[in-house]
Parts: structure tokens; sequence; C-alpha cells
């Protein structure tokens, strides 16, 4: 489920250049493939932290939860809200 979020992301904010989201979350280029092969879900705090100051507006919760009843239209935190 994590390797189809960060996909998203890719899609979304990167208009599908890998390289260009390992540039700007500072993630190697190794972590994020086994991140989209689903060889490694975990991923580190490093790695969370480095999508979270690439985009700051994404839900975290989101991002590493496995709830289905967060959408992918509610991943955008709400900023006068505060909302993580």
């Amino acid at each position: 489920m994590l390797n189809t979020k960060i996909k998203y992301l890719i899609t979304t904010y990167c208009n599908n250049d890998k390289d260009l989201f390992c540039l700007e979350t500072k993630i190697t280029r190794e972590t994020l493939n086994k991140l989209l092969t689903g060889v490694n879900n975990n991923p580190t705090i490093k790695t969370i932290n480095g999508i979270k100051n690439a985009y700051p507006n994404i839900n975290l919760n989101w991002l590493i939860s496995n709830d289905p009843t967060i959408d992918y239209t509610e991943i955008l935190v709400k900023r006068e809200n505060k909302e993580i």
C-alpha cells in the first residue's frame, strides 16, 4: 500500500519523474526503488522526514497508515486548521 502512495506522490508532484522526487525528498534512488517494489514497506524516519520537508502539505497519517478510510482526496493538510 505504501508503494501505491509513493507512486501517487511521484505522479502528482513530480510528473512521474522519479529522479525529481529523489532530489526533492533527498531519498536515494535505491531507497525509492525498494519502496516502490514493496521490498521495504517500513520507511525510516529519515525517509518520512524527507517527504514531509519536500511536501509539507501531505497528511502524514495518510502516508504511513493502512487505514482505508483515509481517502486520496484527504491527503492535503488544511493549513488554516494545522491538521497533520
